[in-house]
């Protein structure tokens, strides 16, 4: 099982939410919290459908980057304990027959002068449950200067507030793999700031629980924070299916597919029989198997290798000449999300063919929310 955890910086943009979707495809988490939403509780709660998740507690909060919400599926189990503008708190179970365990999902005082009130909240809800605690999210605080990297040193009395409150729930850090930060404010030069400032800790008794767990840091081109993936069970390998031709209709977006079908329907010449149909389009789909794998590849894998490309260029110390590659690739990264996109929802319609009316009831409800979301485009626009 896995958990995704990302301050998004906001759903109102498609390329975020492409982003977004393309994640829970990725790496497939069971528990999505997401912060700063900035948007209303029904707009969060659309986007269920798309990422497979049925379940959802929201929270709109107050101000510009205000908004959170925790989504999760039907293979586990969740109990709302309480629950505020800046936490979900929960118990969760794996299995029916699993511990029972305390998941308190956070998005940090953006304010310095105000962040001594989530350190009061924990401290305050932590008698609230004696079951193996984990605490993940954006915090907005550093617990050492070496997770501060910019110009300017950060608030040793702050950064000292934090490390006290976690004593005092008595968790620990677990750790990360990734880049040494989940910040960067997105300025050039001496304005540039990056920081640890996301997280998951956990107490003893958890980790005994878990211990394989470990969060990593995913990189990303859609906010300015990086997403968290918390995985606490040992991965299992799936065998890959064999793979059969599709025309896919992201193919499209590249100019040369009009070229590679004419020129290998006319290469045998006018076809005078069904059987001379039947092999001009059998050379045109090895035709387009070549040309695919040349300009598309694996969809999925190209994403990973353009995230793991990022990631190396951001780990780099900061040059303007980085800053332009960096644009480069994540630009890279959003036309290989809106190909994925594409391609999921090609295979959203060759579901609804192959399985008919056996999903006929959900498919009509994704048809009429997806109406009502074209609706309130048109609202907000007039």
């Amino acid at each position: 099982m896995t958990i995704l955890c990302w301050n998004c910086w906001g759903l109102g943009h498609p390329g975020t939410v492409r982003e977004l979707v393309c994640l829970v495809h990725t790496y497939r988490p069971s528990v999505v919290f997401l912060s700063e939403t900035r948007q209303c509780e029904e707009s969060v709660k659309r986007i269920r459908g798309r990422l497979g998740l049925k379940h959802c507690i929201t929270h709109d909060g107050v101000g510009k980057g205000a908004g959170i919400a925790l989504f999760w599926d039907d293979s586990i189990e969740i109990k709302l304990l309480s629950y505020g503008p800046r936490y979900i708190d929960v118990h969760v179970r794996n299995d029916p027959h699993g511990p029972l365990w305390r998941g308190t999902f956070v998005y940090g005082e953006p304010k310095s002068h105000e962040r001594h009130h989530m350190w009061n909240l924990l401290k305050r809800i932590k008698q609230r449950s004696t079951q193996p605690w984990m605490i993940i999210g954006d915090f907005n605080e550093t617990m050492w200067q070496g997770e501060h990297f910019s110009a300017t040193r950060r608030s040793e009395r702050n950064m000292s507030n934090f490390s006290e409150a976690l004593a005092w729930c008595d968790v620990h850090d677990l750790g990360y793999q990734g880049p040494d930060w989940t910040y960067d404010n997105k300025q050039a030069g001496i304005k540039k700031v990056r920081a640890r400032l996301d997280r998951g800790v956990a107490s003893m008794e958890w980790s005994e629980l878990f211990p394989h767990a470990h969060v990593q840091h995913i990189v990303t081109s859609r906010s300015d924070h990086f997403p968290l993936l918390l995985s606490y069970e040992r991965e299992v390998q799936n065998s890959a299916n064999k793979r059969h031709f599709r025309y896919e209709s992201m193919w499209e977006r590249v100019q040369s597919l009009e070229p590679t079908v004419k020129e290998t329907w006319d290469m045998e010449g006018p076809a005078k029989s069904l059987a001379d149909v039947m092999q001009k389009l059998g050379s045109v789909q090895k035709s387009l198997t070549e040309w695919s794998k040349k300009n598309f590849g694996s969809i999925t894998w190209n994403i990973k290798k353009k995230r793991q490309r990022l990631k190396k260029l951001l780990e780099r110390p900061y040059r303007n000449e980085t800053e332009m590659l960096v644009k480069k690739v994540s630009a890279e990264l959003d036309e290989l999300l809106i190909r994925e996109e594409m391609m999921w929802r090609q295979r959203s319609r060759a579901t609804w063919i192959r399985e008919g009316d056996q999903n006929i009831k959900f498919f009509h409800w994704k048809a009429t929310w997806r109406q009502k979301e074209k609706c309130n485009k048109k609202i907000e626009k007039q």
